[in-house]
């Protein structure tokens, strides 16, 4: 996955749809300091529909479990 920063928006547009239309790409937010803020990740809406089918197929105490074994 490409990753871009928020000032690419403006910059690289049509790099950052060929991305997005090629499975996502990751933006990279950054403060004034230039050290990053936080990073979001733009997926075409079927592949986030695709995740929500796969999430939705687990029995939520397994799921739980997951959560509980990241944090």
């Amino acid at each position: 996955m490409k990753t871009f920063t928020a000032r690419d928006f403006n910059e690289k547009r049509q790099q950052i749809r060929e991305a997005i239309k090629e499975g996502g790409c990751i933006i990279e937010y950054k403060l004034v300091s230039r050290e990053p803020d936080f990073k979001a990740v733009i997926l075409p809406i079927e592949a986030y529909d695709e995740m929500l089918l796969i999430v939705n197929a687990f029995p939520m105490a397994y799921a739980e479990k997951m959560e509980s074994d990241l944090e």
